[in-house]
């Protein structure tokens, strides 16, 4: 049997990478581009000497988005929205969402927030109401919103998607951040069901791809133990409240009951 092709979506800071290594380790996959560094082999060089160069990070990030422009469906990037105007290239593919619960999603995000066109907010509260301005590859366009919007415009496309991908037969998966976080083997053990498996037994991914001083241990007890919930604060949940989307919520497994309920 022949790899089976697989794309990954996935906003920001939702284990893209991580749940592509996993499967990558345990299945007969081939995971189709995502990154300007899947499509250029040369792209990492590039763009160090463009750094060293003094190239700004914004004229950096359209060069980024010309890997992009015009591509197809399963060689656009993995944090875009996604909205075709035809889906039938994925006829012969599995496609992978990665999602992530709305108030975790955004902490991530404030954390890490890759691609951001302006200075960081000192703080979570004013990081929510600061205008985040998408780069062109996240196919939203060019005003500014809320990070709060961004995450609903991309759970609405991938639910857009989805259904689309139901009504033809067409495969694919809802991969849960928090689930994969605290044991990869279930929370992946549907999705592997519909891939040759490369083995009987289950390798996971014991060191984080973004962070070399973290292990897989640390993030079951951060996430099974909720700890991430400690850093909002009661105002910056109740900003969070009014403004995301949680009827597309539902869509992917979160209430606002779950998502927004007190740490203990």
């Amino acid at each position: 049997m022949n790899n089976t092709n697989v794309k990954i979506f996935g906003e920001r800071n939702t284990s893209t990478n991580a749940i592509g290594q996993v499967l990558k380790n345990n299945c007969k996959v081939t995971l189709l581009p995502s990154t300007a560094r899947d499509l250029d082999k040369l792209f990492t060089m590039k763009r160090t000497t463009l750094e060293k160069i003094g190239i700004s990070q914004g004229t950096i990030e359209k060069w980024i988005d010309s890997y992009f422009k015009n591509a197809s469906p399963l060689f656009t990037w993995k944090h875009a929205a996604t909205t075709f105007s035809d889906i039938g290239a994925f006829r012969n593919c599995h496609t992978v969402f990665c999602v992530r619960d709305p108030a975790s999603w955004l902490l991530g995000l404030y954390k890490r927030p890759y691609h951001i066109l302006c200075d960081k907010e000192q703080s979570f509260e004013d990081f929510l109401k600061r205008p985040w301005h998408p780069v062109a590859r996240d196919r939203i366009g060019s005003e500014a919103l809320a990070p709060t919007d961004l995450y609903n415009l991309k759970i609405r496309s991938y639910l857009s998607l989805i259904s689309q991908l139901k009504a033809r037969g067409y495969s694919y998966s809802i991969i849960n951040f928090e689930e994969f976080a605290i044991d990869q083997d279930n929370s992946t053990s549907s999705l592997r069901k519909s891939l040759e498996s490369r083995s009987s037994s289950f390798k996971p991914l014991e060191t984080s791809t973004k962070d070399k001083n973290k292990n897989s241990n640390y993030y079951k007890i951060y996430y099974g133990k909720e700890m991430w919930r400690q850093e909002i604060s009661g105002k910056s949940m109740d900003a969070i409240r009014k403004s995301i989307d949680w009827e597309a919520c539902k869509g992917i497994g979160y209430s606002i009951g779950q998502s927004l309920r007190k740490a203990v």
